[in-house]
């Protein structure tokens, strides 16, 4: 139970500061992937709320996830250097 509580806190503290990584993409990237996670909404909704073409849509999307991630990514090694180990955890949680 602790190690699932742990595992839990682990995710959010990634996923927080994921999403704070969206907010230094370019714009028009994290808001979409804000539409998409916190709103909820469909690729069809964003596509006429942003008045984007669906695959536009879908394919910012893509694109915004892999920034955001690498972004955290460089942040983790620059903080822990090479301890593969905490990457590859923390990794493996998003």
């Amino acid at each position: 139970e602790n190690y699932h509580r742990e595992s839990k806190e682990k995710l959010e503290k990634v996923y927080k500061e994921i999403m704070e990584e969206m907010d230094n993409l370019p714009e028009g990237y994290g808001g979409l992937y804000k539409d998409k996670e916190f709103e909820k909404l469909s690729y069809e909704q964003i596509s006429q709320k942003r008045k984007l073409n669906i695959n536009t849509v879908r394919s910012r999307l893509h694109v915004a996830k892999k920034l955001a991630k690498e972004k955290w990514l460089a942040k983790q090694k620059d903080l822990y250097g090479k301890n593969k180990k905490f990457l590859i955890e923390n990794v493996a949680l998003i």
